[in-house]
């Protein structure tokens, strides 16, 4: 066995300085942390996750987006109602002659308008659970990032 091997498992390695810490948790004090570091390093530079991601949100295009991605679930929401509107209105017909039937055979006005929203109902229950699950959804798909948002970078320059 070669004497350098020997040596390297005898001797523990010099420690590397440390040029970088990340920092994680909910009662992480910036202030307080950021007063520690310029006190004990006073040539670091300490930036923080939550100030990094405010500036990017912050930003003309992000925002636009954002403006641009709600005017398309309000027009959705518009479109959607539009349509139950139109399947209402395309079976008026048929329907009012099932009512006629249904009332000549002794059904009241009440339970007429029952039976007009229980055949609407199934499309409502329909686009309930399809918005539910987009919203649980859309998060995931279009979140920012998946690491939690307390993390915090201290940097002390080379």
């Amino acid at each position: 066995m070669p004497l350098a091997a020997i040596k390297s498992t005898v001797t523990p390695p010099a420690a590397i300085p440390v040029n970088e810490m990340l920092l994680t948790g909910g009662s992480i004090d910036q202030a307080r942390l950021a007063a520690v570091v310029r006190h004990t390093l006073p040539d670091a530079v300490t930036t923080f996750r939550s100030d990094v991601l405010s500036a990017l949100t912050s930003g003309p295009l992000q925002q636009g987006a954002f403006t641009l991605f709600s005017l398309a679930l309000v027009v959705a929401a518009i479109l959607g109602l539009a349509v139950m509107l139109l399947e209402l209105a395309l079976g008026a017909a048929e329907r009012e002659a099932t009512l006629a039937r249904l009332a000549a055979m002794g059904l009241g006005e009440g339970q007429r308008a029952w039976v007009v929203a229980l055949e609407v109902l199934p499309a409502v229950i329909a686009a309930a659970v399809a918005a539910w699950a987009c919203a649980l959804a859309l998060p995931q798909v279009l979140g920012p990032d998946p690491r939690p948002v307390g993390i915090h970078r201290v940097v002390r320059p080379p």
